[in-house]
């Protein structure tokens, strides 16, 4: 004789398949998230990774959405229903891949640098300027009256192949040859 399952109890209630598919789309959004920096490390590269990275937002958003769908479908069921727990996880997994890919994109907005950095790193674009008007002076014969101009010392076949900036915004002024460089920011000086 062939054996049926048995039926389901009356009070049991069943789980949300649009929770079950948001915390499908958390997952696999971080999956999708963390594999161009896998595939990076192990040396393979392409334009494909941002793909990927684009693919990972996209499906984040779809399990935020879906998770906001699921909870309030399954606040306004009429019989019981589970889920919420799935729902939740979809929707934080979601929210958090979407906030990790948004910052990807836009790291400027959130610098990490502290001033100390931006600091260090003008004092050294000044140290490069001053070795430049050094190297200029003693190659063209200049005095200490003397003052560069910028296009003498930058440049693609001059002492400083790129453009210096401050990073903070501050502008440099390059000075005679009996003063060194310096930036309009207060604090940035060669000593």
């Amino acid at each position: 004789m062939k054996e049926t399952e048995p039926a389901a109890p009356a009070n049991a209630s069943r789980v949300s398949r649009l929770a079950r598919a948001s915390l499908i789309l958390g997952v696999g959004s971080i999956v999708l998230l963390g594999a161009p920096y896998m595939l990076h490390s192990f040396g393979l590269s392409g334009s494909w990774l941002g793909v990927l990275l684009d693919l990972s937002f996209v499906v984040g958003l779809a399990a935020v959405v879906l998770a906001e769908v699921a909870a309030y479908r399954i606040r306004r069921s009429p019989e019981p229903m589970e889920g919420r727990a799935h729902a939740r996880v979809g929707y934080w997994v979601g929210l958090l891949t979407v906030c990790l890919v948004f910052l990807a994109y836009h790291p400027q907005l959130f610098p990490v640098q502290s001033h100390d950095h931006y600091k260090c790193q003008c004092i050294n674009n000044l140290r490069q300027l001053d070795g430049s008007k050094e190297q200029w002076a003693l190659e063209n014969h200049k005095t200490g009256k003397d003052t560069p101009a910028m296009t003498d010392l930058v440049g693609t076949d001059k002492y400083v192949k790129w453009s210096l900036n401050c990073p903070q915004g501050g502008i440099y002024m390059l000075n005679n040859m009996t003063n060194k460089p310096t930036c309009t920011i207060s604090g940035h000086t060669l000593e």
